[in-house]
């Protein structure tokens, strides 16, 4: 099997690492600080459900720090965290987009808006915080932290058990060329000892 070259392999090293990244940051949790504009539920297509058409929930969110505008949907999702609460989410940011006074809202959410493929980041929860607030993102840091840790751990073992592998063969080569040193010297005595008897 031919080996990878040094640019290829470092190539693919990059590749996995970026795939990594992009995959945590698309599924671990962030959040937008700003005031809910809107809700809106839209009919669309369900495709490949079968089922013909499905309602889609949207969260309009005004951005606190930028002033921009930004679009989440509000759908259940099974596969994350067991998220099936997205009516009461909808109602919750309804009841803030309602509010006579300015409100603030802590949006937390994961994926990514992505406009060529209509792709929204789903909403996971919708908070009253003050105006000042700040957002941390401490799953993102918590979960990276952890992984980081479990990377480093997988690492270390897998060092020390290639340095026992290496280890063991050495000695095993070792014991090889002394058990030949020892036959070719038993040889030799062989040899000497038939010479002096003949």
């Amino acid at each position: 099997m031919p080996k990878f070259s040094k640019i290829g392999r470092y190539s693919f090293y990059l590749l996995a690492i970026l795939t990594a990244l992009a995959l945590f940051d698309y599924w671990t949790p962030s959040g937008a600080v700003g005031r809910i504009g809107g809700t809106e539920v839209k009919r669309m297509d369900a495709k490949g459900s079968g089922q013909g058409t499905r309602d889609v929930r949207y969260i309009i969110v005004e951005l606190r720090d930028s002033r921009d505008t930004a679009v989440f949907a509000n759908d259940d999702s099974v596969l994350y965290f067991l998220k099936l609460d997205s009516a009461t989410i909808q109602g919750r940011a309804q009841n803030l987009a309602t509010r006579s006074e300015p409100t603030f809202a802590l949006v937390r959410y994961y994926g990514w808006r992505i406009p060529l493929i209509s792709m929204f980041p789903n909403v996971l929860s919708v908070k009253e915080v003050p105006a000042d607030y700040n957002y941390t993102p401490w799953a993102k840091i918590v979960i990276g932290l952890t992984i980081l840790g479990v990377l480093f751990e997988i690492t270390r073992r897998y060092r020390r058990w290639k340095r026992r592998r290496a280890a063991a063969r050495e000695a095993r080569a070792e014991r090889e060329r002394q058990e030949q040193a020892r036959r070719e010297a038993e040889a030799n005595r062989d040899i000497v000892d038939d010479f002096i008897n003949r």
